[in-house]
């Protein structure tokens, strides 16, 4: 097996406010584990592409993705689940409070969950949409005005 050293992640971008993939060096642990992959079935050999320097300076593990991506998508599932922020969840990590914070704020905003947190009709139908809450509420409201076809492109574009 042929390892490049590079992995796809999921960030949020900035500009979109939207999470992409990106191209980043893989960690410490992702190297061994990848390394490990080449002789699972049977006897092989992993070369990497880069030095044992620039591995001993790679982070040794990867950031919880939970950090790194748009909370939006999560704070809708929690209010679906009815755990409003998910404060009382046993999390293994639990995301930021102040990006949650604000993700349920924009929620509100979009119409969907309430002052409580708890979701709306309008936030379920966003749910049941399987997208990215910005992309659904698109949707919804391009199908409440006859522009779905248009919606439907958009969102294709967008995502």
């Amino acid at each position: 097996m042929i390892d490049s050293g590079l992995s796809r992640h999921n960030r949020l971008d900035p500009v979109t406010a939207m999470d992409g993939l990106v191209t980043i060096p893989s960690s410490q642990a992702s190297g061994k584990q990848r390394c490990g992959r080449a002789g699972r079935l049977g006897p092989g050999h992993c070369l990497r592409l880069w030095s044992m320097t620039e591995q001993h300076r790679r982070p040794a593990f990867d950031v919880p993705e939970l950090m790194l991506v748009d909370p939006l998508p999560i704070a809708l599932e929690l209010a679906q689940w009815g755990a409003n922020r998910g404060d009382d969840l046993p999390w293994l990590q639990p995301p930021p409070p102040a990006p949650m914070k604000e993700a349920g704020r924009f929620l509100q905003f979009l119409g969907a969950i309430d002052g409580g947190g708890t979701i709306t009709r309008h936030g379920q139908a966003k749910a049941q949409l399987g997208l990215h809450p910005r992309l659904s509420h698109m949707l919804l409201l391009a199908r409440s005005r006859g522009w779905l076809d248009l919606g439907c492109a958009l969102a294709v574009l967008l995502s």
